[in-house]
């Protein structure tokens, strides 16, 4: 619980730093999910099943996850490391490696999601195995054509710790998520209203996400983990 705790503690002492991260990254990305998601859902309404744009909607949500951790990555890096310009280090790791872990997350996506469908095990264990490859492209800066055998062995090693770390910290920004919606919905009805609470909500929520999974990588590289 302490690294939740040192996790919590970054994000309210460089609240505004990482709060503007989140509204010129996190934002654009949420709510170009949104528009593209609903476009796919509305062209494909005459079909007899929404499983393709069920899966268009997971993809692209897996994906935009993936490609706008990178920037919460470095600046809890940074702001462990003693960096006087962790806003600055975030935004040009998010310049300078964004492409590579978008290509990166395309494969990932695909293949955890082909796993989901085949049967949920296989890709579960997928998501985890190879979860950490940003992670530790930052904070080893490693390129990622490395960085996924380092993520693959370390999730092969410590599988259940990552899994229950992911589980935890997914449940409790889905049950905020869950009490905020069921509450939104006894003020209004209108879906925008809701859809953008919605991404409003998940650019405070995801940000703290990442730093509090950040700080537990930090703690096993110290560890020599990774």
């Amino acid at each position: 619980m302490k690294l939740f705790a040192d996790g919590f503690a970054v994000y309210r002492s460089q609240f505004l730093s990482v709060i503007l991260l989140s509204f010129t990254i996190v934002f654009p990305l949420l709510l170009f999910h949104s528009v593209l998601s609903n476009f796919v859902y509305a062209t494909t309404s005459n079909l007899e099943s929404s499983a393709f744009g069920d899966f268009t909607n997971a993809f692209l949500t897996l994906l935009f996850l993936v490609v706008g951790q990178l920037p919460f990555i470095q600046y809890t890096l940074s702001d462990r490391s003693g960096s006087e310009q962790p806003l600055k280090d975030s935004y040009s790791t998010f310049l300078y490696r964004g492409f590579s872990v978008y290509v990166f997350g395309l494969l990932y996506c695909l293949i955890v999601l082909t796993g989901m469908v085949a049967l949920i095990v296989p890709g579960i264990i997928l998501l985890v195995l190879l979860f950490l490859t940003p992670y530790i492209s930052v904070v080893k800066e490693m390129p990622l054509r490395r960085a996924w055998r380092f993520a693959l062995r370390f999730g092969r090693k410590y599988f259940f710790k990552l899994l229950a770390l992911i589980a935890l910290t997914g449940i409790i920004e889905l049950l905020i998520e869950l009490v905020a919606m069921i509450g939104m919905s006894y003020v209004t009805s209108e879906y925008l209203v809701i859809l953008l609470s919605q991404i409003l909500l998940n650019v405070f929520l995801f940000p703290l996400v990442v730093i509090v999974i950040t700080t537990h990588v930090l703690e096993w590289k110290e560890k020599s983990w990774l």
